[in-house]
């Protein structure tokens, strides 16, 4: 099982800001401190520690500096209200106990780091002391100092008065071990020792707050499913991570943070394409090394949604006749491989059973350009009356006039001529054959003329719309027979057809 290694360097959160409040009965007065964050230190590598004492204001200025922003607060053994003293009053100026006497190291509840700082942060051990100490060689207040912690001499509160003695002078900082019902172990140094020491509870000292990162494990790669161009990476949750995160390359730097859930849905996915994505988990004091997580799209032929049915009315004025239309859907077309199609014109009843089909219930229904009401032609008679003759505007199709997005849904569109382009380019096309070939099954509906509406070129020809205008009067379209393929402008009256896609 591969572990998190800190090297010596700020924690994966360099620093740490919090907005201590007296409320929450911890803090003796509400102060925002801004705490550095450091790992990698000789004798507990694979921790963090804050590197100034838990509520001092900054950072001492050296390991004799007295004053009390730099001391931080002060806290009686297995307690977990802070006093803060200015040399002068201490503050909360409660009842000072004198005597404490319980068979208990420091609990969670009332560990002051944990509550201040959030639940991976707490108080050291005495091992934890005690092997920083022996691994620094530290004899006098100069191996504490020197060392990254930058620990000083912060001085304490007296066990029996609760007076603030020796800031400057000596420092005793608590661990989270007793050594017995009324005392507590600590680290003691000052200018000729530093040692580990036992002192009575009732001690006011400062504290040091430590996380842990050791068991950090990289997150195992779990169960990844795929519907088509869309994939849900999953993977095993990590103790003691507070978040994962997220990225096309092994590059934890430039990888995005995702937050606590340890799931990822990506979509517009490339079809026939190897995928490999790489996730972390990290904590308060580092990151893990990277899960690789790998896929497979193996189609996206029928897109996300297999099948479109959808139940067409007049009343919406979209739809010239009630119809409920099954449509298929297709998708991985060159030069737009991301886009979903439906397979058949809207309003189309069936497929086409060949590129010349010339029923009616294949063609489907005709479109003026930026117009929602749709027309169908049974050969005699155009449904609804024709009556629009003239269109002189300065728009592109406009998406509330847009019957794809109307019929089918929000993301379903009349395509852009570009995608006309696109898909004819990367095909070669020479002829209606090259549509028709394509899985989109575009075949000769015909057209209706711009000013009767009467039919044309039905199974000889077909005329389908692009969302671009090319001048007030005139618009994009795609025109495809048995000897050619144009992509044209004509007159914003004509009746074409419209084929549906969805995507950006």
């Amino acid at each position: 099982m591969r572990t998190l290694a800190c090297p010596p360097v700020p924690c994966f959160i360099p620093v740490l800001t919090i907005n201590h409040q007296a409320a929450g009965g911890v803090a003796p007065v509400d102060k925002t401190v801004t705490y550095g964050t450091m790992t990698g230190v000789a004798g507990n590598p694979d921790k963090c520690w804050i590197t100034r004492n838990l509520g001092a204001s900054q950072q001492a200025g050296s390991v004799s500096d007295p004053s009390q922003g730099t001391a931080g607060w002060y806290w009686q053994f297995n307690r977990k209200q802070g006093f803060d003293d200015d040399g002068v009053s201490r503050t909360p100026n409660t009842p000072w106990i004198t005597g404490i006497s319980e068979n208990s190291n420091w609990v969670s509840v009332n560990d002051p780091c944990t509550n201040e700082l959030g639940s991976y942060w707490r108080i050291p051990t005495m091992t934890e002391w005690d092997n920083i100490n022996n691994s620094g060689k530290w004899s006098d207040w100069s191996g504490p100092w020197q060392s990254s912690l930058k620990l000083h001499a912060a001085g304490f509160l007296d066990n029996t008065s609760g007076l603030l003695v020796y800031p400057g002078i000596e420092d005793d900082i608590w661990s989270s071990s007793q050594q017995g019902s009324m005392t507590g172990a600590g680290l003691k140094f000052n200018f000729d020792i530093s040692s580990i020491r036992n002192s009575d509870k009732s001690y006011g000292l400062p504290l040091r707050c430590i996380a842990d990162c050791a068991g950090l494990v990289y997150p195992a790669p779990g169960v990844h499913s795929s519907t088509r161009a869309t994939i849900t990476w999953n993977w095993t949750a990590v103790a003691g991570a507070v978040g994962y995160k997220w990225g096309t390359a092994n590059n934890p730097v430039t990888a995005t943070e995702i937050g606590a859930a340890n799931t990822k849905t990506e979509t517009g996915l490339t079809c026939n394409t190897s995928f490999t994505r790489y996730v972390w988990a990290f904590n308060e004091c580092g990151i893990s090394t990277a899960a690789a997580l790998n896929y497979y799209i193996l189609s996206c032929e029928s897109c996300n949604i297999p099948d479109l049915t959808i139940n067409h009315t007049t009343a919406g004025g979209v739809a010239p006749v009630d119809k409920t239309v099954t449509y298929g859907t297709v998708t991985n077309i060159p030069g737009e491989p991301s886009k979903c199609w439906i397979t058949r014109n809207l309003g189309a009843s069936r497929q086409a059973s060949s590129v010349s089909d010339y029923s009616e219930a294949s063609a489907g229904w005709y479109w003026q350009f930026n117009r929602k009401q749709g027309y169908k032609h049974d050969g005699s008679v155009v449904t609804p009356s024709w009556n629009i003759t003239t269109i002189d505007e300065n728009s592109d199709w406009q998406t509330l006039n847009d019957p794809c997005t109307l019929e089918l849904g929000a993301g379903w569109r009349v395509p852009t001529n570009t995608e006309w382009t696109n898909l004819n380019n990367a095909g070669n096309w020479t002829n209606w054959n090259g549509l028709w070939n394509s899985g989109l099954k575009v075949h000769a509906a015909g057209y209706l003329e711009y000013s009767t509406g009467s039919l044309g070129s039905r199974g000889a020809e077909g005329f389908y719309w692009g969302s671009k205008q090319n001048s007030s009067s005139t618009g994009q379209v795609i025109q495809i027979n048995n000897s050619f393929i144009n992509l044209f402008s004509n007159y914003k009256t004509f009746g074409y057809s419209v084929r549906c896609l969805n995507g950006n």
